[in-house]
């Protein structure tokens, strides 16, 4: 990852929507968690400290709602924007072969 600070950084919950992203063309500062959107490691804080903004495009479920809000005090709200994917998540959009525009917006 780049480290300028002017940069934004898309959080995902996993592996599979980090590379999902990237087939989509989304090949800059995408970042995942390991084990679902109930798992933060405090140490990544420090690597991420220096973007100005964050899409948590966590899965769009209970658990992901409630990861996207627990990372967001920890990054600071005020950086974060919730991103909502047009179907559960990054994966499911391309299993399912949505249209990259779909996913833009």
């Amino acid at each position: 990852m780049t480290r300028n600070k002017a940069d934004s950084v898309i959080v995902v919950e996993g592996e599979f929507d980090v590379i999902a992203l990237w087939d989509y063309g989304f090949r800059a500062n995408v970042v995942s968690g390991t084990k679902g959107a109930g798992t933060w490691d405090e140490a990544w804080l420090d690597a991420l400290e220096p973007y100005a903004a964050f899409y948590v495009a966590y899965d769009n479920d209970e658990a992901g709602d409630k990861g996207a809000d627990v990372l967001a005090v920890k990054l600071g709200r005020e950086r974060c924007l919730r991103a909502r994917l047009p179907r559960k998540d990054a994966g499911d959009c391309l299993a399912e072969g949505l249209p990259v525009s779909e996913v833009e917006a």
